[in-house]
């Protein structure tokens, strides 16, 4: 069980592609090569083209609506195929009848209050000249409903994330907390009846207890290494009664050293053991995590190589040492990733990690395989969207049978910190992100609020409102760049870095329109704007609402903002309006605050209005 205290490639659009290449159709032959979750598609005996395992996959997540108390709509994500011009979703509630119930080009559809308790859906690709050539497996979709008891975990602010200490020896639980003072580290033991509620116990390792003679840091032989030093990233996990704590070391200064460190003992008998700092296979590690597999095997995979790769060793048996018959697996080569999580369901590997981005807000991707050394060989996939929604993949955690991201939001590393965490005196937040697992892929969205409870196994995401804008109407919009126009802002494909709105503008002054089709309540507007690693802008703007679309009311104002990116906003305005607009008044760098007018950083990836007709 384990307990963690937690600190481009670009994709061609498809619509793009299919675009330009309809013309000449006739003479090309198609490829079955996918973007992620790769496999070889297969005809089926009705002459419809089957993917195999891993081909176009589909996945389903229950949730709610704000004001029900069920998750009885269906959010359905599907991978993205090479040659799909639109897919085509289709509903049965017994699972023999199906109805088609949507067409286009996105690869996400919500389904709102489903009849009965369940749904059965399949997506298939459809080519430009109308022919099906891939159909997905079932899946299936079950309402929940809430029970007594539902903590709230709300993404628009700072939130404590409650769950049950997974570390307990008999009737005792325990909790291991870590501190720094002026580079001196030392972990104090915490005990519990209920798993929650902790009184401080003893400490269990200090400088003066992590003296190693053969140690190579200045001062180790006499001072210990944890006299000054700083641990991050640590993983704090049980193996029958013993406490076996893993974590990146460096100096109290800088980060030179690139180190792992093993600390175990026995949960409630005093001082544990330290077992020294060092680079495994003599390779420097940062920025890791801790894994265990379903026989029990440990791992930590770490960024190694200057933060270049990411590298997987298997721990020996009692998880306190590399295996050093093992060879370490390297996997995301050359991609620069960082804060690396495994898990696994359904036979399936996954690993999720983050950008090198330094404290911005970065783009999240995946792999996944079979087996853990097949991962080695795996694609990078797309997950989320270009800016993990604010924030940069961090941690993961389970719920019940499913698992949520914990992606890491560093404010206070940014030029111009979140004014809300910073009014609440945090220096960083996390954001829940549920992630939807199907054969290989992965899936997750941004909620305002997430309703759970650990102990039930509950997890019940909750939307402010449909999602009124998707492939709505753009025209009244500014025209946009050649391949980038107003229609790829709504289209529901949020991951893919090439996939963006860029205005035909000759400033930072620009509107982008959306045409709802009826007067409607509007809840929530999230805004993706584009951002260029290095040079990072902020937008001011503002949320503005219309019946006619000419006269314009403000719904929200934030001529004042230096957020970065993924950018939500809740309107309080109780009028409806058919009309919404995002009117930009500037672009500027966020590292001075100078106004930074090119193209190159204009323009948004996904503008999403929530509301009710």
């Amino acid at each position: 069980m384990e307990h963690q205290i937690l600190e481009n490639r670009n994709k061609i659009s498809m619509k793009k592609i299919a675009a330009f290449l309809l013309p000449f159709s006739f003479l090309l032959i198609t490829i079955y090569t996918l973007y992620s979750c790769k496999n070889v598609s297969a005809s089926s005996s009705s002459g419809e083209a089957v993917s195999a395992l891993g081909g176009l996959v589909v996945a389903v997540q229950p949730f709610e609506l704000t004001g029900e108390t069920s998750a009885a709509n269906m959010k359905l994500h599907w991978n993205s195929i090479e040659g799909a011009a639109n897919y085509a979703v289709y509903r049965s509630t017994d699972g023999d009848s199906y109805t088609q119930i949507n067409f286009s080009g996105s690869t996400i559809y919500d389904d709102y209050a489903i009849s009965g308790d369940k749904c059965y859906y399949k997506v298939k690709a459809v080519k430009t000249n109308g022919k099906t050539f891939a159909v997905s497996s079932v899946v299936a979709g079950t309402v929940i409903p809430e029970s007594s008891s539902l903590n709230v975990y709300d993404n628009t602010t700072y939130t404590s994330f409650i769950k049950r200490s997974s570390l307990k020896v008999d009737d005792t639980y325990y909790n291991y907390v870590y501190s720094n003072s002026n580079g001196q580290v030392t972990l104090t033991e915490y005990t519990s009846t209920d798993g929650l509620n902790f009184t401080v116990g003893n400490v269990v390792m200090d400088p003066s207890h992590s003296v190693i003679t053969n140690s190579d840091i200045t001062g180790g032989s006499t001072s210990g290494e944890l006299y000054s030093c700083k641990l991050e990233a640590m993983s704090v996990v049980q193996k029958d009664n013993q406490i076996v704590i893993w974590a990146h070391y460096e100096n109290a200064s800088d980060y030179s050293l690139g180190r792992v460190v093993c600390i175990s003992g026995t949960a409630g008998g005093g001082y544990f053991t330290y077992h020294g700092s060092f680079q495994p296979e003599n390779n420097d590690s940062r920025d890791m995590t801790f894994f265990e597999d379903t026989n029990g095997t440990g791992y930590i995979v770490s960024a190694s190589d200057t933060n270049t790769n990411l590298r997987i060793y298997r721990l020996t048996s009692d998880w306190t040492d590399v295996d050093t018959t093992f060879d370490s697996i390297i996997v995301c080569e050359n991609q620069g990733r960082e804060a690396p999580a495994l898990i696994k369901q359904d036979g399936w590997y996954y690993l999720f990690s983050s950008a090198a981005a330094g404290w911005y807000p970065s783009s999240a991707k995946y792999i996944s395989a079979r087996t853990i050394s097949e991962l080695a060989a795996a694609d990078m996939c797309d997950i989320g969207n270009t800016q993990t929604f604010g924030a940069q993949s961090g941690g993961i955690k389970k719920i019940g049978d499913q698992y949520v991201m914990m992606a890491n939001r560093w404010s206070s590393g940014w030029a111009a910190p979140d004014p809300i965490l910073s009014a609440l005196g945090k220096w960083s937040s996390q954001r829940m992100l549920p992630i939807s697992l199907s054969n290989g892929c992965a899936f997750y969205d941004y909620y305002y609020n997430i309703k759970y409870n650990c102990d039930f196994g509950i997890l019940i995401p909750v939307q402010d409102g449909r999602n009124l804008s998707l492939n709505a109407d753009t025209s009244l919009s500014n025209t946009g760049q050649t391949g980038y126009t107003a229609e790829f802002a709504n289209d529901g494909i949020s991951d893919e870095s090439d996939n963006y709105y860029n205005p035909n503008a000759t400033s930072g002054v620009y509107n982008y329109i959306v045409d709802l089709g009826a007067k409607c309540k509007i809840a929530e507007v999230d805004v993706t704007f584009r951002v260029y690693k290095g040079s990072e802008v902020y937008n001011t703007y503002t949320i503005d609402g219309s019946m006619d679309g000419s006269t314009w009311t403000i719904l929200q104002d934030k001529s004042d903002n230096t957020i970065i990116g993924f950018n939500e906003n809740v309107i309080n305005d109780t009028s409806a309006y058919r009309y919404v607009r995002l009117h930009v008044t500037g672009l500027y760098r966020a590292s001075t605050n100078a106004s930074l007018d090119a193209s190159w950083v204009r323009g948004i990836h996904e503008f999403s209005v929530y509301g009710t007709y």
